[in-house]
């Protein structure tokens, strides 16, 4: 299969590389030889010139920036090579939210391992220490085997870096089934374990920068509860929250007046 693929040289991302691919342009049955691809239309003065397609797929027309128009195939796969090249070119402009955002579309349209290791040298740049971690581990987890021996080498080094840097914050929930947030994002972004339905009982402790958090569970019928924490690096807590059904009587109010009479 012909295959697109990234790699980090001397600081910057590059594609074309002899590492694996990340997007199938190409089925393995064709036998149709690749054609060249054309060039790209000129770049912006200050924007490097568009990457051509890999595999010898057609190169998409460039934008205003240089970075490759949106193809017209609804193909996902398709889609997300341009949204992964597009990352590639504003990694190496150094803008790095905006590739962050193009690779986790890439991945979302056609999910690849590859791209999480991507994400996690984006994040780690940002010393956003728990997505990087949590992208380390994903990329791990999901490339199993296909990870190649140096590669797991330098990420396991790397996590073991950052793993001193975040803390783990157990989240246990009265009820089952209420939507657990951190800093009001659904918690699922917040953990490893990819398969986590951010939903109580959580299956993982929350992965959190040191600083100060805002842990927050919701259900329909009762009331949100919410605590507010601050963390450092290393640290291990537990955070319980208690969800007040709203159909529960509120108590009768006290009367400092009233007072019990025993009566023999």
């Amino acid at each position: 299969m012909s295959r697109f693929s990234m790699q980090l040289v001397s600081g910057r991302l590059v594609s074309g590389v002899a590492l694996a691919g990340l997007v199938t342009l190409v089925p393995a049955s064709s036998s149709a030889q690749p054609r060249p691809a054309p060039a790209a239309a000129p770049a912006a003065p200050a924007a490097p010139a568009a990457p051509a397609a890999p595999g010898g797929a057609t190169a998409q027309p460039a934008g205003p920036t240089g970075t490759p128009a949106p193809p017209a195939s609804s193909d996902p796969v398709e889609r997300a090579r341009v949204h992964y090249e597009r990352g590639l070119q504003l990694f190496n402009e150094e803008n790095y939210d905006a590739a962050l955002f193009e690779f986790e579309r890439a991945y979302e349209l056609a999910p690849s391992y590859r791209i999480l290791y991507n994400m996690g040298r984006i994040q780690r740049q940002q010393n956003n220490y728990a997505a990087a971690m949590r992208s380390y581990a994903r990329y791990l987890d999901e490339g199993g085997a296909n990870v190649p021996p140096d590669r797991r080498a330098e990420v396991e080094k790397e996590l073991a870096i950052l793993k001193p840097r975040v803390a783990h914050v157990t989240v246990k929930v009265n009820v089952d089934d209420a939507d657990v947030y951190a800093d009001d994002i659904p918690v699922c972004t917040a953990t490893i374990e990819s398969s986590c339905v951010g939903k109580s009982p959580l299956r993982a402790p929350i992965i959190v920068n040191g600083g100060r958090h805002k842990v927050t569970a919701t259900k329909p019928g009762f009331a949100p509860a919410t605590s507010i924490i601050s963390v450092v690096g290393s640290d291990e807590i537990e955070v319980k929250l208690d969800l007040v059904s709203y159909d529960r009587p509120a108590a009768p109010p006290s009367n400092k007046w009233v007072t019990s009479v025993i009566i023999n």
